[in-house]
């Protein structure tokens, strides 16, 4: 949260090197056993799930939603919130491949936000045996995602949101403070964070969905983003042998 960082690919360069010198004091070390591609995605999505589960301080066996479930940090987070003891509601738009996928990676049950015509809470309140919610974290880049946690949380829950979509929300303020809601901000995680995050991968816990691909294929995957293709990460390797 420091107001002067300087955040590489933004306004330092260094993003698509092949090799970067950075400040130990903000390093961590890539545990051994796990490859570059197994370890890029862990250095933003990952941490940044991690750190946004930790947020959400639900006791061990609670259950959590993760909204945007089936994308690049919701698929990670799916993986280490089951790590942590938690059950799991995915929440996202699935086609047949991404619900294959979502079920592979743990997830307890699959809340599908298109087809049938029901609000979210509706579908929430279908799931079997009945449990409270204890906390949301939202990787969905929508804004109608908080508002609608507000309304499917139980009393006293947590609500992270890390996407970061344009605009404002809508709180019912009402509900915020007769459930007595913690809306709780994360962003990304410091380097202590990272190595826990590392952890988890280093015990198979926790591994990325990776389509590797070189450099050269780097404007078509971000086209593949844009149109909502790529299911997990896809990996830019900058040496091309």
């Amino acid at each position: 949260m420091c107001e002067n960082q300087k955040q590489t690919g933004f306004v330092q360069d260094g993003s698509f090197a092949e090799y970067f010198i950075a400040d130990e004091r903000f390093a961590a070390k890539i545990p051994s056993g796990v490859s570059d591609a197994e370890a890029a995605p862990v250095l933003c999505a990952g941490v940044t799930s991690y750190k946004a589960l930790r947020m959400a301080n639900a006791p061990a066996g609670a259950r959590i939603v993760i909204a945007g479930a089936c994308g690049g940090l919701g698929h990670l987070a799916i993986q280490y919130a089951k790590a942590m003891g938690y059950e799991v509601i995915a929440l996202d738009v699935f086609d047949e491949a991404k619900e294959v996928m979502t079920k592979e990676l743990g997830a307890d049950f699959i809340i599908n936000l298109g087809g049938e015509k029901k609000s979210v809470v509706e579908k929430l309140n279908s799931i079997e045996p009945k449990k409270p919610i204890a906390a949301s974290v939202i990787f969905a880049p929508a804004l109608q995602a908080v508002s609608d946690a507000i309304e499917y949380v139980s009393p006293g829950a947590t609500i992270v949101t890390v996407a970061l979509p344009s605009g404002h929300f809508k709180i019912d303020v009402v509900q915020l403070i007769l459930k007595e809601l913690r809306l709780q901000g994360s962003i990304v995680g410091t380097p202590r964070d990272l190595e826990k995050a590392f952890r988890y991968v280093a015990e198979g816990k926790v591994k990325a969905h990776v389509a590797e691909k070189p450099f050269s294929c780097a404007n078509d995957i971000l086209k593949d983003l844009e149109e909502g293709k790529i299911r997990g990460r896809a990996v830019l390797r900058v040496a091309e042998n």
